[in-house]
């Protein structure tokens, strides 16, 4: 994976029990595993819209 150095070696140091146990966030009550999941889901997300950007926006010559 090439993630930030910080985040794998944290992933790494957390055992399998913690993943599982809910934290209170701005988000209200998410587990590890869950936030992980988001930001993959939201990567993947903006991944295709800035392909899509990028297939059908037009430059201004202006």
């Amino acid at each position: 994976m090439n993630m930030q150095p910080d985040l794998e070696e944290a992933m790494k140091a957390l055992s399998e029990e913690p993943w599982h146990i809910g934290v209170d966030s701005r988000m209200g009550l998410s587990t590890p595993l869950e936030a992980i999941g988001r930001l993959m889901y939201y990567t993947g997300v903006h991944a295709g819209q800035i392909s899509f950007i990028q297939k059908h926006g037009q430059h201004s010559t202006e």
